[in-house]
């Protein structure tokens, strides 16, 4: 880790600038019965990026729909974009990236423990509180 002034490393710099976009609440634009079906939460802390994702409406191995509360791991930062990786009650784990414009992101599974998919699932998002 490369140390700038008084102990600033790089990567605190990095997470000023980059989770100042990402922190926060993003919310996907199609709705399951009325809430938005992925919420985001990305919070920075210590200079370590983590946070939740709730999947509403997700069908489950029994053929049951129900509610995802998933932890976001292995977290980073490059540019606009945040990958990370979450892991499902059946141990498999997904890739996650999520391509931040301002106060819209579009947020895709991209993969999973099979590797890449060729056709990511995408949601369009919002940044809670703006407009």
């Amino acid at each position: 880790m490369v140390t700038l002034l008084r102990g600033i490393s790089l990567l605190a710099v990095a997470v000023t600038l980059f989770g100042a976009d990402t922190d926060g609440t993003w919310r996907s634009d199609e709705r399951y019965n009325g809430e938005p079906r992925v919420v985001i939460e990305v919070r920075t802390t210590a200079g370590k990026v983590g946070g939740t994702v709730v999947m509403r409406g997700v069908m489950d191995d029994d053929n049951n729909v129900t509610t995802l509360n998933l932890t976001i791991d292995a977290a980073e930062l490059n540019g606009a974009s945040l990958r990370f990786k979450t892991k499902l009650p059946d141990d498999n784990v997904q890739d996650w990236e999520v391509t931040v414009n301002g106060a819209t992101a579009t947020a895709s599974i991209v993969g999973d423990n099979d590797g890449p998919y060729t056709t990511p699932q995408t949601w369009k998002m919002k940044k809670q509180g703006s407009n």
